[in-house]
């Protein structure tokens, strides 16, 4: 079990608390467990990453020294399996920048290196990812990440084989057997009478990594033998644990008036037999706003907890303006304390967008005593490095001229229970029309607002619903939900990506489908009526585009739906 990942690359090398990660891992799950830890190798990465009890691991990509790399750990590690708990088959992407990739033969390459080296590796990523809703995150110098997390890897986002997954392929399957030979006991000593039932229960414990043949056949797949004797005349019964439970089951042997008898059969080992257990519990009374987060202790099971503040999404600042600004005047945040996207509005007037790593200043006018909205946008957590600190919202002082703004109310949004209620704008819903968010404006800008529509799936297609991947011609920037699923965060007029994933489990053929969304910056209806306002469904994935002003038409396969104001 991983204790830490990269803990090595932040700056408060601090073993007090691995040294408390190591006592909260055994108290949870035992002794016996082999805790590691993961860092870069470097020899500065292990000297704060690394901790006596804890197995060190290091990660590194291709076109690494694997030598050295191997060595730094062998530094902190002088006997063990040689691993790489990150072998890095791709890259991430950054909104405004190209599309991360590697290319095969270098991947393909470095993976043959380190498996003739008989080390351990865990490719990261074999299938890419989707960070839905706001789960993306972010780097330092302030980028944050696209919602696609395909990483160029052997398995795409969707999940289709690429040629990079027939080229690793190639590399694992010629790895001679016994590199990586296992070490499980292979002979037990049993006792019983002619005739008496010899049960094998087999567990399929996962496949192995991919230094060995990744065509890992689980079962018994070879003979038996029981002295000199080949044990023959099996008969085997695929277990289905998952409706046993459902069913309330006893153990495998069958329940005998709510007690395993059988499972707890005298036996000289160690071991009794495979069994269900069950019981009820009820709350105790006496504790105020019941049922409330708790814990339960019991080896292996993990602990969930709940969260009532707002970490993720949108929050709206509100003030008023203390003076006069016939002409325009700077609003500014001088110490970049706009994190991360702030919508701004005078009276419901759009007047633009400050950004914490590129417009900290915007000139905006209204008259003394308007209300000042920010509509402050949480673009995703920096995860590594010594900058994890990464607060959100307004986090130093705006000016507007040279006085500094005060009073501010602040309303945490849950954008969320707004789409589960079909609610409108961030001001208000008026007859289903959002007026205020078409509102003139001298600025690019109008007002965030929800768009809503409902599709139903075509006819005529076998298997229904698939996979698809939903595009936004003329949108610019915002969040999207189908049936109240939240897909994450569109962003076209920045890129690379076009599309968001849409996973065929969150569809349905039995009635229309509802999609929201909520755009940020501009919607492509404006002032021309709705019908412009129009998403697309296509069935390949474009996360690789050059943004540009104006976006070329794409060639795609595509199904359109219009959209309507809430």
């Amino acid at each position: 079990m991983r204790v830490e990942n990269e803990y090595g690359s932040y700056f408060t090398c601090d073993y007090d608390y691995l040294r408390f990660l190591q006592k909260l891992f055994h108290y949870h799950l035992g002794t016996d467990v082999l805790l590691f830890t993961t860092d870069g190798a470097h020899e500065t990465f292990l000297q704060c990453g690394a901790l006596q009890g804890l197995y060190a691991t290091v990660d590194f990509g291709p076109g690494a020294n694997i030598t050295a790399a191997f060595g730094i750990q062998r530094k902190s590690e002088p006997r063990g399996p040689l691993v790489n708990s990150e072998f890095y088959t791709g890259w991430l992407d950054h909104w405004g920048q190209p599309h991360s990739t590697v290319r095969t033969e270098v991947v393909a390459s470095s993976l043959h290196d380190i498996l003739a080296r008989g080390a351990n590796v865990n490719l990261y990523m074999f299938i890419g990812g989707t960070n839905f809703a706001y789960w993306n995150g972010a780097n330092m110098p302030y980028q944050a990440q696209p919602t696609s997390y395909d990483y160029d890897a052997p398995l795409s986002e969707a999940g289709d084989l690429t040629e990079k997954y027939f080229a690793l392929r190639d590399v694992i399957r010629k790895v001679p057997q016994g590199v990586l030979d296992r070490s499980e006991v292979i002979t037990l000593n049993i006792t019983g009478k002619a005739g008496a039932s010899l049960d094998l229960l087999v567990e399929n414990m996962g496949r192995v990594n991919y230094g060995r043949d990744i065509n890992d056949f689980k079962g018994l797949i070879s003979n038996l033998t029981l002295g000199s004797n080949i044990l023959t005349d099996w008969m085997i019964f695929p277990l289905d644990t998952e409706d046993a439970v459902r069913r309330h089951l006893g153990d495998w042997h069958g329940c005998n008036n709510g007690r395993h008898d059988k499972a707890l059969a005298h036996s000289s080992s160690n071991y009794t037999l495979p069994a269900f257990y069950t019981g009820n519990f009820s709350i105790p009374s006496g504790i105020p706003d019941l049922p409330q987060d708790t814990f339960i202790q019991f080896p292996g099971w993990t602990k969930l907890m709940s969260f009532s503040n707002q970490y993720f999404g949108f929050v709206l600042y509100r003030t008023t303006l203390p003076q006069d600004c016939s002409d325009p005047t700077p609003l500014s945040s001088p110490l970049s304390g706009v994190h991360d996207r702030a919508y701004v509005a005078v009276d419901g007037v759009p007047q633009g967008v400050l950004d914490r790593s590129e417009v900290i200043t915007l000139n905006i006018t209204g008259k003394a005593g308007a209300s000042l909205d920010l509509l402050v946008e949480n673009m995703g957590r920096v995860n590594y490095g010594r900058d994890i600190n990464d607060f959100k919202g307004l986090i130093s002082n705006l000016t507007l001229g040279s006085n500094i703004l005060t009073d501010w109310m602040i309303f945490p949004l849950d954008t969320e229970d707004a789409v589960r209620r079909h609610l409108g704008d961030w001001h208000g819903c008026n007859n289903g029309r959002h007026d205020k968010a078409l509102a003139h404006s001298s600025s690019n800008y109008t007002l965030p607002a929800f768009y809503t529509g409902n599709f139903s799936i075509p006819s005529g297609i076998p298997d229904l619903p698939q996979d698809t991947f939903i595009q936004f011609p003329g949108w610019t920037k915002g969040q999207v939900w189908i049936n109240g699923f939240n897909l994450g965060r569109y962003w076209p007029a920045r890129g690379p990506q076009m599309t968001l994933f849409v996973p065929r489990h969150i569809l349905v053929t039995s009635a229309p489908n509802t999609i929201m969304v909520l755009e940020l910056e501009r919607a492509p209806c404006g002032d021309n009526g709705p019908e412009l306002c129009t998403v697309e469904f296509v069935d390949r994935p474009v996360i690789s585009a050059t943004p540009t002003p104006s976006h070329p038409p794409l060639d795609l396969p595509y199904q359109h739906w219009g959209l309507d104001y809430v």
